[in-house]
């Protein structure tokens, strides 16, 4: 759940004079970048410390997130915490974040900084069915033992996963490797790209979610994601590598470097610069697009997107989309290709017309005739279109509690209700976020006309109502009541039940 525009990208755009690399001594200096996390605290991925856990946000709410590094205590084995020096300098703010269903990921300096619970999620759910006393005593208990995040021994104790951080602190990165590209955050599970390009991912792994090779449950420390070449051929599904073939992989390494990463719940897709898109971990609904019937793999196999009237021409690809249980893709040339749950279209010949997952990418038509799609994101179960027009486009489940499916994208917003502004858009957990400037609105995938007249709120008594005006629900976000617009927002994601927003004040 995301979108695929580079936050330093954007950054580089707030004014002439910002170089795309930062030196120390650059105009950022005149800026500062401040977190404003908002949702439910008991998870303990806002990050605003164990005071925080019984204090939700239910709006966008600057708060002073103090950075940490822990470190081992060489004499007593205790485990050290203390916080990193802050600066207004720019290249030590922080550059992006990532909200999965239970922690939030920050990149800073080159540094990867967690808080929540980047190693589980079921305990979470469990969590959210309980009442407040029981929930804050769980917590209480959680935070009243120290565990090093990143540990590297393959017998660390369960109990870890089920521990949090209240406080971003700094995740141990494989020595000589620094965190300079794209993020991702899904369920219990975490993905970035290195400075070198280089893909990494660490959490749980039961599915091979992880895509190291093996099925295992938590990956504790960073492990590079396996099989990123195109020559490969698709991994065999349910099957595990073995000893050879591991080690086959990892002497073969990655193609090209990594462009864009996502995560779903028990899944994962990533880009290189040579177009080629990957997939790896669970596939039983499609969502890794790599065989007729589903399967798990437990690292990366290439996935084909085609077209042309033999399906015989190969596509390059620019960003990939992750949903709970589906994958998109945008390719260089703004088409979008779709796979995974409930992506197949309608099944005619069923008695109810239920939509059929696909096991396949396939190309979906986007916008009006003389449109081009600019971006994409996916919310939990559903697809995003940004057109170049400023219109939004989606398909997917409907959120209205009966479970209907729209196959075909439809206009669910008009780029007249954006004012001017530029946008971008974001996915969440059932909604798509479209930020513009000091402004945010939250669509919904939602019917608003029955298409008969007098039926539903759009239509007209008598008369069939235009089939744009029957989706979509557009709500100025309900997380910048109060907002003030103190700042531009270069960065959103939303987790499950919390979300985080970077923003730039000058």
């Amino acid at each position: 759940m995301g979108h695929i525009t580079t936050v330093s990208t954007r950054l580089a755009t707030l004014t002439p004079s910002f170089p795309s690399k930062c030196p120390k001594a650059s105009p950022l200096r005149n800026f500062s970048t401040k977190i404003y996390p908002f949702g439910s605290s008991f998870t303990g991925a806002l990050g605003i410390g164990d005071k925080g856990l019984t204090t939700s946000l239910p709006k966008l709410t600057p708060k002073s997130v103090e950075f940490l590094q822990e470190s081992t205590d060489p004499a007593t084995g205790s485990v050290l915490v203390s916080p990193l020096p802050s600066s207004s300098s720019s290249h030590q703010q922080p550059t992006s974040v990532r909200c999965g269903w239970g922690h939030s990921v920050w990149t800073r300096d080159g540094d990867l900084f967690v808080a929540g619970k980047p190693h589980d999620f079921q305990t979470l759910l469990r969590m959210n069915r309980l009442p407040v006393f029981a929930v804050n005593l769980m917590n209480w208990m959680l935070t009243s033992f120290s565990v090093n995040v990143g540990v590297a021994e393959d017998d660390a104790s369960t109990v870890a996963a089920g521990m949090m951080k209240t406080t971003p602190t700094r995740y141990d990165l494989p020595e000589g490797v620094r965190a300079g590209g794209k993020i991702a955050a899904g369920a219990g599970l975490t993905a970035f790209v290195c400075e070198q390009g280089k893909l990494y991912c660490f959490g749980l792994s039961a599915y091979g979610q992880c895509g190291s090779g093996t099925e295992v449950n938590n990956v504790w420390s960073p492990t590079p994601v396996l099989g990123l070449h195109s020559s490969l051929p698709p991994p065999p599904s349910a099957t595990l590598p073995s000893d050879k073939k591991l080690e086959n992989l990892t002497s073969i390494g990655q193609e090209g470097s990594i462009v864009d990463v996502g995560l779903g719940l028990q899944h994962g897709a990533a880009v290189d610069s040579l177009g080629n898109v990957y997939a790896w971990g669970k596939g039983e609904r499609g969502q890794c697009g790599l065989w007729p019937d589903g399967g798990n793999t437990s690292y990366a196999g290439k996935v084909r997107l085609r077209r042309g009237r033999g399906y015989d021409e190969e596509v390059k690809v620019e960003g990939v989309e992750c949903g709970m249980q589906h994958t998109a893709a945008i390719t260089e040339d703004g088409e979008v290709y779709i796979w995974g749950k409930f992506q197949g279209g309608v099944d005619t010949q069923g008695s109810e017309g239920q939509a059929v997952d696909a096991f396949w990418p396939h190309r979906m038509v986007c916008g009006r005739s003389d449109s081009k799609v600019i971006s994409i994101a996916t919310a939990s179960h559903q697809t995003a279109a940004l057109m170049d027009d400023g219109s939004v486009w989606m398909n997917g489940i409907v959120k209205d509690g009966r479970g209907e499916t729209v196959y075909d994208f439809v206009e669910v917003a008009g780029g007249e209700m954006w004012g001017g502004e530029e946008v971008e858009i974001f996915g969440g957990f059932q909604v798509v976020a479209v930020v513009g400037g000091k402004e945010a609105w939250v669509l919904e995938l939602r019917e608003t006309g029955r298409g008969e007249g007098g039926d539903g709120e759009g239509g007209e008594e008598g008369g069939e109502i235009d089939e744009a005006a029957r989706w979509g629900n557009v709500e100025r976000a309900d997380f910048l009541d109060g907002w003030e617009g103190e700042g531009k927002i270069v960065d959103l994601s939303m987790g499950w039940k919390f979300g985080q927003a970077i923003v730039v004040r000058d």
